[in-house]
């Protein structure tokens, strides 16, 4: 018995060992192994009625850098941008409202002032200059202080305002489109501009 059971433990054994080696060799011939033919290589089939399809051209790379940057007068301006003048959009709102809302208190307060018959209260109904000429007609401290100050506020948003529509010189990408934009001329001639660039 025990050379029987000897026997069927070595074939056993022997079964096992052969059974590994096979499929590494079956699978070493089929991928490329040596002496193994190569992979099949796939064609596609030739086209119906002999149209084939366009090549177009690439589309070109997307443009890189910021839309805008600031300029430099004398700077060399880099390809792919161009010079333009742009007002400074902050300076113009917040000069704008600056102005607006002092003003208007202060038109305000002169309104009232003329209809309670203070004769120079319409002084203040006048912009920038209105307060400072008020001023000089009040004997309280604290109301030539304020009219200083809101004299001094309005003619601050006069000026943002104006700094800002003069604008200044800006690189803008090509690819951005143009606006068009009304400046101020100052010069010979006085006056507003009407730009436009595309």
């Amino acid at each position: 018995m025990k050379t029987s059971s000897c026997a069927a433990i070595a074939s056993f054994s022997l079964a096992l060992a052969f059974a590994g080696t096979a499929p590494a060799q079956e699978n070493q011939d089929s991928h490329g192994g040596p002496g193994s033919p190569p992979p099949p290589v796939y064609t596609p089939p030739p086209p119906v009625g002999g149209y084939t399809t366009p090549n177009y051209a690439p589309a070109p790379p997307p443009p890189y850098g910021p839309k805008k940057m600031n300029y430099n007068e004398g700077d060399p301006v880099p390809p792919g941008y161009r010079v333009e003048e742009r007002p400074r959009t902050g300076l113009v709102v917040g000069g704008a409202v600056l102005f607006g809302v002092t003003y208007l208190i202060t038109a305000l307060i002169g309104s009232v002032a003329s209809d309670l018959n203070d004769k120079d209260g319409k002084w203040l109904l006048l912009p920038v200059a209105g307060p400072f000429v008020y001023s000089t007609t009040v004997d309280s401290a604290t109301a030539k202080t304020w009219l200083y100050i809101d004299g001094l506020a309005q003619a601050g948003g006069v000026t943002m305002f104006i700094l800002g529509l003069a604008g200044r010189k800006m690189l803008i990408r090509n690819d951005v489109a143009s606006k068009v934009q009304i400046m101020p001329m100052i010069g010979k001639t006085n006056g507003l501009s009407l730009i436009a660039s595309f």
